[in-house]
């Protein structure tokens, strides 16, 4: 960190005793005194810390500042301008743009801004202030996580658990819209994300003015002809006939949705202070009397998940019960308590060479068993989680026990694994945090095991993704020696061209080619053109789901050189995989030593 001396207007003012040495000494161990001083002030805080100067240059930050928003490099003499540019995300923007603020107004700014520092979310309370001594502010990013989740389970909890009381009346409105002849109502439900933490910060009589500013927002653009019900200071209830407003194209309850949660994002005026919130929309439409009820529900739930999914969005209720959305719910409550308190596993299914059905590779699987739910399928908690950044914490579990198992294998003598590998999965929105990829690797470092000894498998869908941190991500991984695979390979729309886009070492043919190959011929070729153009391209192939010996020996005959399923292995806990494995390697080697395949 650089903390200047004295600015450089009183470096050129004389000074009567400059040219006397012991005074010269005597002022350079005072600066360096001061500097030592502020340096210690700004790095035993736990806040990120940045003063600009009123050039919009920093001139002093501390390590936490540098690290999130310098690449860890002291910004000392950096325009801020120039660091907005080098953000990754809006949010990080907003932070910086809060100092901007500062700085040119004269004023003090405050946002409360959500910023995902890997693998978790983390809020913050950022509060940029002016300079008394000269032109420019110091920020200040105080994390408040902790208080605003305190804060969302206090006021979730009576939405999750029940119907919301006090919406009578809202019914009553919308039946009567439909009664009049309004073909459909829509009902939108607003709730300001940072409430909570304000509430508290600032007390009851803040929390009715920021009621009231948000409703006066809500008002300056919506149709004189909506009704607005506040429901407490931090939840408004909106009711609209779809045909009174300007959908521009849009659907017509995204457009009205996107409208209320942009004027609520409107700076508010607190106890003196400007601060910016956000908020949580979920909406929903009827369309007959007898539907008012369950759609003011589905809105609930639907603002519900928008504030599960970091707040600041809209959610579109989907048309179905609201059992269906309350079960949603409860299910996700329990995902994040299962991450929480590290409640999931990891299961390992071997893959195995066809030409001997030696095992080379086991792929990490993700598995949960809920004491209320049961054994829950990847296939519900999965896109659960890829809503929201529960599937970095996820990805991260999993792969942190893939490096501690690889590295136990490797000290097994028992085994004699050879050249063999852990396939760890990626999602296009892990792939999408710019951290990713170095923090993989980091992992593996951590534990001792080297990156080729993996292969991360992605999906097709990140072929055709234009975020530029995806492709980074994987040639940041390829290029450190992590194999990259493409998992469930035929279900999308890749072409043989976009195979060459990214370094792929393997395609995984999917589950569903294998089990109908046999039974229908067009299904059969399909697989044999998947694997003819593997290998015209230099990709090695490995199919999912054998489950039969006829399956096993069609691939082979067409030149598949590894599979997994559950006719070789099913997926085990870690605690079974040693076995497991030397079961596999016993009875390749037998069969070889036999003279079999």
């Amino acid at each position: 960190m650089k903390v200047p001396g004295r600015r450089p207007d009183d470096a050129a003012a004389p000074h009567p005793s400059q040219h006397d040495p012991d005074v010269v000494t005597q002022l350079q161990e005072t600066n360096e005194q001061l500097r030592n001083l502020l340096t210690a002030m700004f790095e035993s805080t736990d806040a990120m810390i940045a003063v600009a100067g009123g050039d919009l240059r920093l001139i002093a930050s501390n390590t936490m500042f540098a690290r999130h928003f310098h690449q860890g490099a002291d910004p000392a003499g950096t325009h801020l301008h120039d660091l907005l540019a080098q953000q990754s995300d809006d949010t990080r923007t907003e932070v910086l743009q809060t100092l901007v603020d500062a700085v040119t107004s004269g004023e003090e700014v405050r946002v409360f801004a959500q910023l995902h520092l890997h693998p978790f979310d983390r809020w913050f309370d950022v509060l940029a202030v002016p300079l008394r001594v000269q032109p420019g502010a110091m920020l200040r990013a105080r994390d408040v996580t902790t208080l605003v989740e305190v804060a969302r389970s206090r006021d979730s909890g009576a939405v999750v658990d029940a119907t919301p009381t006090g919406t009578a009346d809202v019914e009553v409105i919308m039946a009567r819209l439909l009664d009049r002849g309004a073909s459909e109502v829509g009902v939108a439900i607003v709730t300001v994300d940072q409430y909570g933490i304000l509430h508290r910060a600032l007390g009851d009589r803040a929390g009715e003015e920021l009621g009231h500013q948000v409703v006066e927002a809500l008002r300056r653009v919506l149709p004189p002809e909506a009704t607005l019900l506040p429901r407490g200071d931090d939840t408004v209830y909106v009711v609209v006939d779809p045909s009174e407003v300007d959908a521009g194209g849009e659907s017509v309850i995204d457009r009205f949705s996107a409208l209320l949660r942009d004027a609520a994002r409107q700076p508010v005026t607190l106890g003196g202070r400007t601060m910016r919130i956000t908020a949580s929309v979920g909406s929903a439409s009827a369309r007959s009397i007898g539907t008012v009820g369950a759609a003011v529900q589905r809105a609930t739930a639907a603002m519900l998940e928008a504030r599960r999914r970091g707040g600041n969005r809209t959610v579109l209720a989907a048309d179905q019960s609201a059992e269906s959305h309350e079960g949603t719910v409860r299910l996700w409550n329990a995902l994040r308590t299962a991450i929480q308190f590290r409640q999931m596993e990891t299961w390992f299914q071997p893959v195995v060479r066809l030409s001997d059905d030696r095992p080379i590779a086991v792929e990490a699987l993700a598995r949960w068993h809920h004491p209320g739910f049961g054994d829950v399928a990847p296939g519900e908690f999965i896109p659960l989680a890829e809503r929201n950044s529960e599937i970095l914490q996820i990805g991260g579990f999993v792969h942190s026990r893939s490096a501690e198992v690889m590295a136990f294998l490797r000290t097994t003598r028992s085994l004699r694994l050879g050249d063999f590998m852990v396939h760890m999965n990626a999602s296009a929105n892990e792939l999408a945090w710019p951290s990713f990829a170095t923090s993989l690797l980091e992992r593996l470092q951590s534990h001792g095991v080297r990156p080729e000894w993996f292969s991360v498998e992605i999906g097709e869908q990140v072929l055709h993704q234009p975020d530029p941190a995806v492709r980074a991500n994987v040639l940041t991984l390829a290029e450190a020696g992590v194999m990259v695979g493409l998992d469930d390979f035929g279900t999308g729309a890749t072409s043989f061209a976009s195979l060459t886009e990214l370094p792929l070492h393997r395609i995984k043919i999917d589950r569903r080619f294998v089990s109908g190959m046999l039974e229908h011929p067009r299904t059969h070729r399909s697989v044999a053109a998947m694997i003819t153009m593997a290998a015209d391209l230099g990709i090695d192939t490995v199919a999912a789901g054998v489950e039969t010996t006829e399956q096993a020996d069609a691939l082979r005959a067409l030149g598949c050189r590894s599979a997994q399923g559950f006719l070789f292995a099913p997926a085990v806990p870690e605690a079974e995989l040693v076995n497991l494995l030397g079961d596999l390697i016993a009875v390749a080697d037998s069969r070889t030593a036999s003279g079999g395949r």
